[in-house]
């Protein structure tokens, strides 16, 4: 772990920004659209999380292959990795696993989602109605984030080896790792993952709530016929 804790970085970054943007525009954009189907709050946010993740690893794919590949030593080095990759699988193989992060990310994304705004509603409830402070979302990010991580970690577990050995399909990667390494195994890392989590959900929706606001209060002054 220690001996490259960046391995993988590269491509993270160069990717990253781009998924993220594409996950909460259509996020907010397939939410805005299902409202109006009149569904209830968590079923708008289901939809819209599952609309959202499509485009995200549509982006974030390809660059998740290279730096599980690096972080598991698979691969030296990033670009090595992906000339290896394309010369004998093709633009397949930098989508090999996307069926398997998606099957992962979407209820981690759901369950974060749903917790954040039932924390986010509680709160603004007691507040009388006032918008979340940059803290007030940072710990409420920071739980949901973690719970989901924590819920999640099996299929966490089934995607990396998906990534980096022979393993196909998330079904029978839980089944196999259960029978020859027991449950414990799914939940292999769940610490550190764990602790990831808290971090990154409390940057990930501390940052999102403040730029929502900044964003609504900066188009009613620009366009106030709006």
């Amino acid at each position: 772990l220690f001996r490259a804790p960046f391995a993988g970085l590269i491509p993270a970054i160069i990717s990253g920004a781009p998924a993220a943007s594409a996950f909460f525009a259509v996020k907010d954009a397939a939410k805005r659209s299902v409202d109006g189907l009149n569904l209830g709050k968590s079923p708008s946010t289901l939809c819209a999380v599952a609309c959202a993740n499509v485009a995200y690893w549509g982006i974030k794919n390809p660059s998740e292959v290279l730096k599980v590949r690096r972080q598991a030593g698979v691969a030296e080095d990033s670009l090595g990795a992906a000339t290896e990759l394309w010369q004998t699988e093709g633009i397949g193989g930098f989508y090999a696993s996307a069926v398997a992060n998606y099957a992962y990310s979407t209820p981690v994304d759901a369950t974060k989602f749903l917790i954040y705004e039932g924390l986010k509603s509680e709160i603004k409830t007691r507040r009388g109605g006032a918008s979340l402070t940059a803290s007030e979302a940072a710990i409420g990010g920071a739980i949901a984030a973690s719970i989901a991580q924590a819920f999640a970690t099996p299929l966490d577990v089934a995607r990396v080896r998906i990534m980096t050995t022979e393993a196909t399909g998330v079904i029978n990667t839980v089944r196999t790792i259960t029978t020859t390494e027991g449950i414990a195994a799914l939940y292999s890392g769940v610490v550190p993952k764990v602790a990831r989590a808290l971090a990154s959900g409390a940057i990930q929706f501390s940052t999102y709530e403040a730029t929502k606001e900044w964003a609504l209060r900066f188009i009613e002054r620009t366009f106030p016929e709006l």
